[in-house]
């Protein structure tokens, strides 16, 4: 009688766990959303409320940081911060898909680190000129935002803020910014034209990589330095003015720039980075200064319209030019060697294509040559 009654518990025990266990794993989830708050704090001094899909910040001071988390979790379709709010936290608004609009007031300072990474139904954002600082991926994947108004008050844009924003059709970089950080604008393949303000001495790896309708873009006389890849893939890219400040050419810098027609090297380029101008198949010119000593492999691979190589200095010291393996296009060209370094003169002026230049403010798509290397082209024709 007791088996029997034994058997009756374990076979109750048995069937509450096979139910237990067969409850779909979907109706749990949906249980524990009906239940997340829908107010409550984030911050010393600032609380939220969720309601109908808008999300209110209120009080004054500091949002906290979610790096992994928030309590509204992507529930929220509009935010509204408001005044008194003097930070945006970190993470904050992570893949909030449904987000579609945002306000900011102008008592907000600085937006965290991955603020709105993600919410890829933003299409504007208008940042007030208090805001001085805007975090590494702060816009990252907000691949609907279409227009960001950024103030002059900003000074640092973290790496990878606006990386993915491939709706963004212009963008206006701060006179206060000083560098370019890496994957700043990558993907950013809907923006046309880029100036760059004065005061920036550097451009990060990856900045504008894979901004494919980038045409234009104006770089100033206080960049030394433009690092790998700054501009890979760039494959509308026609124009462009490289200062002589600049020292340090970045491996794949250009590389898979395929619209470029010429190149203008600065005269403090020591040397020119692995595979920087790689893939660049409409590349027919390049003018390479005498204080060049290295060219790294790859350098021009795959350049199979490069018939001219302008050099500043004679056939002796191009031929102590390390230069890499990969590099038979370079080798091929026809090198047109110069021991001079007097500028081209009102008289002396050579177009290339539809463009024509004098002096030393050389755009990518012409090229600067001394009137010795002009002698010796006719020379070489005759």
């Amino acid at each position: 009688m007791k088996k029997m009654k034994n058997l009756k518990v374990i076979s109750a025990i048995s069937v509450f766990v096979m139910i237990f266990i067969m409850i779909p794993l979907g109706a749990v989830t949906t249980s524990a959303l009906s239940i997340a708050p829908n107010s409550g704090d984030c911050g010393e001094n600032l609380t939220w409320n969720l309601d109908s899909g808008v999300l209110t910040i209120s009080g004054t001071g500091e949002m906290d940081d979610y790096p992994s988390y928030s309590p509204w979790d992507k529930r929220p379709m509009f935010v509204v911060i408001e005044s008194g709010v003097t930070s945006i936290g970190e993470g904050a608004f992570d893949n909030c898909s449904d987000l579609t609009n945002v306000t900011i007031p102008d008592t907000v300072t600085s937006i965290g680190a991955s603020a709105f990474k993600g919410c890829s139904s933003l299409t504007n954002v208008t940042i007030p000129d208090t805001v001085t600082s805007i975090g590494a991926s702060a816009f990252d994947g907000c691949s609907a935002l279409t227009n960001v108004t950024i103030p002059d008050s900003v000074t640092s844009i973290g790496a990878s803020a606006f990386d993915g924003c491939s709706a963004l059709t212009s963008i206006s970089i701060p006179n206060g910014v000083t560098k370019i950080e890496n994957h700043a604008f990558r993907n950013c393949s809907a923006i046309t034209s880029i100036n760059i303000p004065d005061g920036v001495t550097g451009i990060g790896s990856s900045a504008f990589a894979g901004c494919s309708s980038l045409t234009n873009v104006t770089i100033p006389d206080s960049v030394t330095n433009i690092k790998d890849y700054a501009f890979g893939d760039c494959d509308s890219l026609v124009s462009m003015t490289v200062p002589d400040s600049v020292t340090t050419i970045g491996h794949l810098a250009f590389a898979d720039c395929s619209s470029l027609a010429s190149v203008y090297i600065s005269d403090k380029v020591t040397s020119i980075g692995i595979s920087t101008f790689s893939g660049c198949s409409s590349l027919e010119s390049v003018t390479i200064p005498i204080s060049v000593t290295s060219i790294g492999a790859s350098a021009f691979k795959d350049c199979t319209s490069l018939t001219d190589v302008y050099y500043g200095g004679t056939e002796e010291k191009w031929s102590a030019i390390n230069i890499g393996q990969d590099n038979e296009t370079l080798k091929n060209a026809n090198i047109i060697f110069s021991d001079t370094t007097e500028d081209v003169t009102d008289t002396q002026k050579i177009g290339c294509g539809s463009s024509v230049i004098s002096g030393m403010g050389v755009s990518i798509i012409t090229v600067l040559v001394t009137s010795a290397v002009i002698r010796k082209k006719k020379e070489d024709n005759e």
